[in-house]
């Protein structure tokens, strides 16, 4: 047998304010998700297979690692894991602290997964991007195939494109486009260029 690793690493969170991150640390605290005082709780309970309303764990995890640091910008939350990275509890993390402190919040979380033996289909990866209400999740491989169905037949691929600012956090104008070239063109655009002077086009399927 081949051990098989999910990884990855992101900053979903910047510029956090004292408020949020004391909130961060009782929701993250390993306390307070067994003992249900934590967004987390359901999540984790449900991961075990057990009731929520019990509040019979001593111990648990969220699926990734976590820490709140600090640069020139302020202070960030960092998420990520080496081997068994989950970003579902990432997902409901964000979820909770964009309805409570940023409702027009959004963030796109990568993750990758690889094998300890060269198996076709072991390798590849994807991304979530969350909002306060939607979650859409992006696997690397049915990305490429929707970009080909796009080349082939780009009146009827479902594939569209959106530009998006990762230092912002934020969709640019939040206009669909049909083409990858159609989006570039836009995103190039003086318009654009003075609302985000760096941003690039990521993909958005609807």
């Amino acid at each position: 047998m081949a051990n098989n690793y999910q990884e990855g690493a992101a900053v979903p969170l910047e510029n956090l304010t004292p408020e949020e991150c004391e909130w961060l640390e009782e929701q993250l605290d390993e306390a307070n998700i067994c003992g249900g005082s934590s967004v987390l709780t359901d999540y984790v309970y449900e991961q075990e297979g057990l009731d929520p309303s019990d509040k019979n764990l001593t111990c648990c995890s969220v699926g990734f690692d976590w820490k709140i640091g600090s640069d020139s910008d302020g202070q960030y939350l960092w998420v990520g894991d080496c081997e068994g990275f989950n970003p579902d509890g990432v997902t409901v993390l964000l979820q909770a602290f964009y309805k409570k402190f940023r409702p027009k919040g959004c963030a796109v979380v990568e993750y990758s997964w690889r094998c300890a033996k060269l198996r076709p289909g072991a390798f590849g990866g994807g991304a979530v991007f969350v909002s306060k209400d939607d979650c859409e999740w992006f696997a690397a491989g049915f990305l490429a195939d929707k970009y080909r169905a796009s080349v082939e037949n780009p009146r009827t691929s479902p594939l569209r494109f959106v530009v998006y600012d990762p230092f912002k956090d934020e969709i640019i104008d939040g206009r669909l486009f049909r083409t990858y070239k159609q989006a570039r063109r836009f995103h190039r655009s003086k318009a654009v260029q003075a609302a985000a002077a760096e941003s690039y086009v990521t993909y958005f399927g609807i």
